[in-house]
């Protein structure tokens, strides 16, 4: 979740931003790669169509990541992770 964290905030450093991932991450790590595991068949269906799928795939693959990231963020902040 670094990447989300890092564009939310720029004033933050790398290693600040990594902490926090891992922080955020404490019992979401499953739900995620269930999350990647669930488009494998998407993937490989994109790869039959030479490529073409990814078109529609990879934003519909990112949008998923980002909802993830801002279920996370709320369940963290819920808990009072966030200051």
């Amino acid at each position: 979740m670094t990447p989300y964290i890092l564009d939310e905030n720029p004033e933050l450093g790398a290693s600040e931003a990594i902490h926090r991932s891992r922080m955020m991450m404490k019992n979401h790590k499953f739900d995620l790669f269930w999350l990647y595991l669930s488009f494998i068949g998407w993937f490989l269906l994109c790869c039959i169509t030479c490529g073409i799928g990814f078109l529609w795939l990879t934003p519909y693959f990112n949008t998923a990541k980002a909802s993830f990231y801002e279920e996370v963020k709320a369940d963290y902040a819920l808990n009072g992770g966030l200051d």
